[in-house]
């Protein structure tokens, strides 16, 4: 061999002696490669009332791991502005988004985007599901809440129909009249339930087959048929939130109908199911919204299920007006508080 052909090959191994990273390349960029996603984020900025704002300001804050040969998989940190005009949309590549919405006289909005979830949209107050019609709701500094009575209960199903109750014309005075929950009542027996509470009763029938072998999807056992809200007494009701993607329920319901109100809000198996199986801070799928009527007052609530150790388990998240012949229910501080 000549001194020249062990020179040349001295040339060729020397950069995988002293550089490492080249060795391992395909499997450091492939890691670098799969912490990444690409985020689409596309919708409008609305005011509460659902017009659009114009000259917000948006910061494009992101992550993206990137790979080279002598320093391996890093980190590399971007923020980028831009002006929104009602419309946008953004498109980024990185292992993190956050964007915040900004604009004088009104709060912030932050959204958070993770490589792991890029489907989803993390908030303060809970996740979405990405869409292209989202909403980004800019509220005003100095929004205040109407003046609502207030009321959340945690109650257990396990020995329904025996079950406890919420009196909403207790509520209104916060337990002075008497005892917001009535506790251990028959849900089944009209008769011991005073107007103007708000009850639910379930059937409890067990799910369908899914096959001729008999078999039952596990994510049914322990979901009722149905549960059904009620309030006793005559001129009561409820009316469901529609739920957009971005805007909040609680926060953008601020005037209550003055008509329309059934008697029953039923949730199906199929609707339980969903809410089982959704994340508890999933915004729409883990939750009911409505509006709710008793005589003269109006309010709006939130109602969740859940199973513990097997038993079927509901939340009750409510505000009624303490002054009637008003449809007012802003909570723009909803779960600020």
């Amino acid at each position: 061999m000549t001194l020249r052909t062990v020179t040349l090959l001295a040339l060729i191994f020397v950069p995988v002696l002293q550089g490492c990273g080249v060795v391992f390349a395909p499997f450091s960029y492939a890691e670098a490669r799969s912490s990444n996603a690409n985020y689409v984020f596309r919708g409008t900025v609305v005011d509460p009332a659902g017009k659009p704002i114009e000259g917000v300001v948006a910061v494009k804050s992101s992550e993206r791991r990137l790979w080279d040969a002598l320093s391996g998989t890093a980190s590399h940190h971007n923020e980028d502005f831009m002006r929104v005009d009602g419309d946008f949309i953004m498109t980024v590549r990185g292992s993190n988004l956050s964007v915040t919405f900004s604009k004088n006289g009104y709060r912030d909005a932050v959204y958070n985007f993770s490589a792991a979830a890029n489907q989803e949209i993390s908030t303060t107050m809970g996740t979405w599901k990405n869409a292209p019609d989202f909403a980004v709701l800019l509220i005003p500094v100095n929004a205040r809440d109407a003046y609502l009575a207030h009321h959340s209960a945690s109650i257990a199903y396990e020995h329904f129909p025996m079950t406890d109750m919420i009196s909403l014309p207790n509520l209104l005075s916060d337990g002075a009249s008497g005892d917001v929950v009535y506790r251990n009542k028959d849900a089944t027996d009209a008769t011991v339930i005073p107007d103007g509470t708000l009850y639910a009763i379930m059937d409890s029938a067990p799910p369908k087959a899914i096959n001729q072998f008999g078999q039952i999807d596990p994510a049914e056992l322990d979901i009722p048929n149905s549960v059904t809200l009620r309030i006793a007494g005559p001129d009561t009701g409820f009316i469901r939130m529609n739920t957009r993607p971005g805007l909040h329920p609680m926060l953008v319901s601020t005037q209550a109908p003055e008509s329309g109100y059934e008697s029953d809000l039923t949730l199906t198996r199929e609707r339980l199911k969903e809410m089982r199986l959704a994340q508890g801070n999933a915004i729409g799928a883990a939750n009911e919204y409505f509006y709710f009527r008793v005589g003269d007052r109006f309010g709006k609530g939130v109602f969740s299920w859940t199973s513990r150790s097997g038993k079927p388990h509901f939340t009750y998240d409510l505000y009624l007006q303490r002054r009637p012949a008003t449809g007012d229910l802003t909570t723009f501080n909803y779960k600020q508080s």
